[in-house]
């Protein structure tokens, strides 16, 4: 299992950059408020909406500060849950800030909201059938006639399921310099004590015989947290030297997405280097590559050889049900697979796309297994992602 790095929540995710440096993390952040009791999720009774995310006393807000350091996320059921438990370990051990984030929320509520007018609109176009039918049941009802009841249907969009997911951020501070001289300090932190807030992965170790002896070891998620803007701030406010390294980064890519000419696209999938555990002295893993210490252009090579990849397969004129617009954004954590170009998050041609790619399934076989896995989804939960702008 790898561990879950935040990457595609909006643009905090792409222009995200986790390069370390020394310093104090008691330079320049909020004072931390004591820790209050984490109340046990509860369920909405019956007929009851769900309570709003920023209900939370925990709940990220803007002014706790422009840059955050994400440290896990967690998707499913228990997911809230978890993130809490986690932050309080964290404010409790620490004695530093923990915020939540949900990022499903909004999604939902757009879903059912276009849900929701969907209905009304086409109830606005059967009025005129309603209003005959009311007529002739009355006349039939006047005259003693059986009327056979003949409803109209209402067919709105199925979308996929969005899981909830709750990220866990320690912060914040102004600038991203500052924050990035933090992340030194929280990678270095102690695994938590509760190993169900964490991941666990192989580990092969080589035995004196020569054979590896393979192992399920536990991944620490400080050592691989990252640097991102406060997802609850403007999304205006953008670092412009990371907007030049995306352009830098793309400005060879034939299916660069950074060339369309609407401002909002669909991602659809995203491509990252494999994760390597190591022991402390060992040769430095992917992730840490990745992140600006040491040289990763073979792992990121490959993670844009595969982006580049299904972009094609999906522009093929052979594609079913139909080719799609696919383009391609290289990041420095790896690449994503975009499709079309539109007005806004709202666009009604991205969420038509999105039932479309959602509803695509596979069948994969094995020639080593008997089993088979019938409808295997291709893509990622997707989102729409406003494209980067250099100055």
């Amino acid at each position: 299992m790898r561990p879950k790095l935040l990457l595609g929540w909006g643009l905090a995710g792409v222009m995200a950059a986790a390069v370390p440096a020394a310093g104090q993390f008691a330079v320049d952040r909020p004072a931390v408020p004591p820790p209050t009791p984490v109340p046990p999720t509860a369920q909405p009774a019956a007929g009851q909406p769900a309570a709003a995310p920023e209900a939370h006393p925990w709940y990220v807000r803007a002014e706790h500060g422009r840059w955050m350091i994400c440290v896990k996320s967690y998707s499913g059921p228990v997911a809230k849950s978890l993130a809490e438990e986690l932050a309080k370990e964290i404010r409790e051990t620490y004695r530093v800030p923990a915020y939540l984030f949900e990022k499903g929320a909004d999604e939902r509520k757009k879903q059912e909201e276009f849900v929701a007018r969907e209905r009304e609109r086409q109830r606005a176009q059967q009025q005129a059938f309603l209003t005959e039918m009311d007529r002739l049941r009355k006349e039939s009802a006047e005259r003693g006639i059986e009327f056979m009841e003949s409803a109209p249907r209402l067919r709105v969009p199925r979308y996929q399921t969005i899981d909830e997911q709750w990220a866990v951020l320690v912060g914040g501070w102004k600038d991203m310099e500052t924050t990035r001289k933090e992340l030194d300090k929280i990678r270095t932190w102690q695994p938590p004590k509760n190993e169900q807030l964490v991941d666990h992965g192989l580990k092969d170790n080589p035995g004196q015989d020569g054979r590896q002896n393979v192992e399920v070891t536990a991944i620490n998620p400080f050592r691989y947290a990252i640097v991102v803007p406060n997802p609850a701030a403007p999304k205006a406010e953008t670092d412009d030297g990371m907007v030049r390294t995306i352009y830098k980064l793309n400005e060879n890519e034939e299916l660069s997405v950074l060339r369309i000419a609407k401002p909002w696209t669909l991602v659809v999938k995203a491509f990252h280097p494999p994760i390597k555990i190591r022991d402390y002295g060992a040769e430095k893993s992917v992730v840490e590559k990745a992140s600006g210490r040491g040289d990763a252009s073979k792992e990121l090579g490959a993670t844009a050889l595969q982006a580049a990849s299904m972009a094609k397969a999906l522009r093929d004129p052979k594609f079913q049900p139909h080719p799609f617009d696919a383009y391609v954004l290289h990041t420095i954590h790896g690449s994503l697979v975009c499709v079309g170009q539109y007005d806004g998050p709202d666009d009604p041609a991205m969420a038509q796309a999105q039932r479309v790619l959602d509803g695509i399934r596979f069948k994969v076989e094995r020639q080593d297994q008997f089993t088979t896995q019938q409808n295997v989804r291709l893509f990622d939960p997707m989102f729409a992602l406003q494209i980067p702008k250099a100055k």
